[in-house]
């Protein structure tokens, strides 16, 4: 198999239509969410959940405003968390939501 550069092989995705934001976005999100109650703990894990990276803002979506509210004291930390996992996106800002949070049957493998 033959051995390709970094480089080489986004400016191929390019080509073909994707965007190495997007790409590194994508990642990023399926990261956080697969490791989410080891950020968050197991009670806010089944709580909350991150759906989705925009601008390198985290939106999380709450199972109830008490929620949101317990959680907004706790972004601090929750940024440093991620800042220490190295994620291919960096980022600056979590929003809260009170909304859908799908099954929390998710699992960290």
């Amino acid at each position: 198999m033959k051995k390709v550069e970094i480089g080489e092989l986004f400016k191929s995705l390019e080509r073909l239509g994707f965007d190495q934001n997007e790409i590194f976005s994508t990642q990023t999100i399926k990261i956080i969410q697969r490791d989410w109650k080891e950020i968050v703990g197991d009670f806010f894990g089944d709580q909350s959940y991150p759906a989705e990276l925009k601008e390198n803002r985290l939106i999380v979506m709450c199972k109830h405003s008490l929620i949101s509210q317990e959680m907004e004291f706790q972004k601090m930390a929750i940024l440093q968390k991620l800042t220490d996992k190295k994620l291919p996106t960096n980022i600056s800002k979590i929003v809260l939501k009170t909304g859908i949070v799908p099954n929390s049957k998710r699992t960290s493998s």
